[in-house]
């Protein structure tokens, strides 16, 4: 495990860091530390689905999904943007954002924790449903949603006053 994490090229392409994620899950489960990248090698969803026969599951990006919202439409406080869930995908990554107000929820208590990614190189990575099918529930899927909050209107209110200048 140790060697996977020294390994992680994340400021050189941090796709490919990706599939080492994978590795290290694979690891961590005591399983040949290829399982799932070979599983994803021909674009196939674990499910069985096929995403793209032509490239690799675990280099792309566009499967991105941010939240991307308009705060002048709907920038009020308490206001959903991505309602409570999880995704279905293997890993869900989450990078620094510029705007506060994402939110993960603890399996141990049931608490919604704010995310505080600190600058750099830093991801927050939850297991997605196709992880938690694949290990018969062993790895749950994680759970998140987008709010509106003080915070992130802070934020909103210090980028207005600077395109406003």
């Amino acid at each position: 495990m140790r060697e996977c994490l020294s390994n992680l090229h994340l400021t050189t392409n941090p796709w490919y860091s990706v599939s080492e994620l994978a590795d290290m899950v694979a690891i961590g489960l005591g399983i040949p530390s290829d399982t799932f990248r070979e599983a994803g090698r021909y674009g196939c969803v674990f499910s069985g689905q096929l995403l793209c026969p032509s490239e690799n599951f675990f280099s792309r990006p566009h499967l991105l999904a941010p939240t991307a919202s308009d705060l002048v439409k709907y920038g009020e406080k308490d206001t959903i943007l991505a309602g409570f869930h999880s995704d279905l995908n293997f890993l869900t990554i989450h990078g620094r954002s510029r705007y506060p107000g994402l939110n993960v929820w603890a399996r141990n208590t049931g608490k919604r924790i704010p995310v505080k990614i600190p600058p750099g190189n830093n991801l927050l990575v939850q297991a997605g449903k196709q992880l938690e099918h694949l290990t018969g529930g062993l790895i749950k899927a994680g759970f998140h949603e987008v709010v509106v909050n003080d915070a992130t209107l802070a934020v909103w209110t210090i980028h207005l006053s600077h395109v406003l200048l």
